[in-house]
């Protein structure tokens, strides 16, 4: 009977207790051509309470928008989520100047089954985020608010990817045509 009572007294007596945890954030800008660029101006911003963060210091967990540029390149903007003690963003900034907007890129896949629900998930290759859009059942899909850059484009079936290709976005607006 004491194990009992010590038991259901340990179990009542715990209390939690949070503790802000903070992490280390890295970014690497590389060119189209995979060359380091040097000194890239960094802004990170909390999304919610809107508060400036330097990365040079320990950060708190979090999301933020991060957004990266060097004089002569276009800048990245980015959502990232802060949970582990060192957080490595690598993003790819393309020649240009801060105006134009987001990118579109459409398609079509051909021969598309009809029986079955497919999706185009489109994924930067340098970085983090993405994108998904459902494909119609005529086989044609929609992407927009896609940044300059390299990504992979996955055709999924429920689950389980059927079709995958490397795309880039340079300010135009892609149309694509996919035979699976």
């Amino acid at each position: 009977m004491k194990w009992l009572f010590f038991a259901v007294s340990v179990a009542y007596g715990y209390e939690c207790i949070s503790v802000p945890q903070f992490g280390h954030i890295e970014v690497i800008a590389k060119d189209f051509t995979g060359a380091i660029l040097k000194n890239p101006e960094v802004g990170l911003t909390e999304i919610g309470s809107k508060q400036s963060f330097d990365i040079a210091k320990p950060v708190p967990y979090g999301t933020y928008v991060l957004r990266v540029g060097v004089p002569g390149f276009k800048y990245l903007r980015r959502e990232i989520n802060l949970d582990q003690p060192s957080l490595v963003v690598r993003s790819e900034l393309l020649i240009g100047a801060e105006c134009g907007g987001l990118n579109t890129i459409r398609g079509k896949i051909k021969s598309a089954p009809v029986d079955r629900e497919l999706w185009i998930k489109v994924i930067p290759i340098f970085g983090t985020g993405g994108t998904e859009s459902r494909v119609a059942s005529s086989g044609d899909f929609e992407i927009s608010g896609l940044d300059y850059g390299h990504y992979v484009l996955v055709v999924m079936d429920g689950a389980k990817a059927i079709h995958t290709e490397t795309i880039v976005v340079r300010g135009e607006n892609k149309a694509l045509s996919i035979e699976l």
